[in-house]
């Protein structure tokens, strides 16, 4: 039903051919649904649908803080992480400034799947930076998901508190955020470590050694001098409910946080394909999928993103 091009294999198609008069057409926004693709041919004026050889999405779904979001075309395909999370109120805490990955104010925690082994994977990111698309599957933590005043605190933004780790508080959610994210990946940290972990957020008030002090506390060569934190990694994501006086994680209400962090159980499968106003994003699941969507756009202007690092610096709005 479709081009020779985008038989190949498990393919996305990308370009869609009319059955009446042969001309090629490039998907536009809202045609695509449900794995069903329909197109008013631009030469002959004929009408046609065309069911998808897989079961494409036309969303990307993730978590933040525990809770499902569902996103599609009624985002431009260059929308950030960090934009969705502030113009939609998820996440004041996560703030934005530089917005090229530079001062670490955008930090967030993410929990995804490793394509192969099917191990989770913890990682600190810039949100300015991960395109809102690319969160696909993901399990996102942000600053609210690990605890606040009214709920209480964790224990990285306690200590931050108690060693006075804050001034004017821009860049403290970051702090807190790239600790939590270094004990998910390494919950014994040596002194060295956590330096080295801290030069990719910068403050421009306390100089730093506030802030050293209190993450410090949370290594297991903590200076004599400061009181070491003793917290295993299963204390990482839980603490004692106010309510019950049960172990729960994060928030118990409204379910945010209540699985902060714990990797998506429900990562759902099948390659995506969102359509835009001026671009589509191709989400492929295989090589055969890569190859063939290749091929089929080896003439035209296409990005691959990957770490996305030089987003920031080469924005263009699509």
């Amino acid at each position: 039903m479709f081009s020779s091009s985008s038989q190949i294999g498990s393919s996305i198609p990308t370009k869609l051919i009319c059955p009446v008069c042969s001309a090629s057409h490039l998907p536009l926004k809202d045609s695509l649904a449900n794995g069903v693709y329909a197109c008013t041919c631009q030469n002959c004026g004929h009408f046609f649908k065309f069911k998808a050889l897989e079961n494409v999405r036309t969303k990307a779904s993730f978590k933040v803080n525990g809770k499902e979001f569902t996103v599609g075309n009624e985002f431009s395909t260059s929308t950030t992480l960090n934009t969705f999370l502030r113009s939609k109120g998820i996440s004041k805490g996560t703030k934005g400034m530089c917005y090229e990955g530079g001062c670490g104010v955008c930090l967030v925690t993410v929990t995804l799947y490793a394509p192969l082994s099917l191990k989770q994977m913890h990682y600190t990111i810039n949100s300015c930076l991960l395109e809102l698309f690319s969160c696909d599957g993901m399990d996102i933590t942000t600053i609210e998901g690990l605890g606040d005043p009214k709920h209480g605190l964790h224990p990285i933004q306690e200590q931050l508190a108690k060693h006075d780790g804050a001034q004017c508080g821009y860049c403290s959610p970051s702090q807190v955020m790239n600790m939590y994210g270094l004990l998910k990946t390494n919950p014994k940290p040596r002194v060295q470590d956590i330096e080295d972990h801290f030069d990719t957020t910068v403050c421009r008030c306390t100089g730093y050694r506030s802030i050293l002090d209190a993450m410090k506390t949370f290594s297991i060569d903590a200076p004599p001098h400061l009181e070491k934190v003793q917290m295993d990694i299963e204390d990482l994501d839980t603490k004692l409910c106010k309510k019950t006086g049960k172990l729960c994680t994060g928030h118990c209400h409204n379910n945010i946080g209540a699985h902060a962090n714990k990797g998506s159980d429900n990562q759902t499968p099948g390659p995506v394909h969102i359509v835009g106003a001026s671009a589509q994003w191709l989400k492929p699941t295989s090589m055969d999928q890569l190859l063939s969507l290749l091929k089929q756009h080896s003439q035209d202007n296409y990005r691959l993103v990957f770490g996305n690092t030089g987003f920031g610096k080469e924005t263009k709005v699509v």
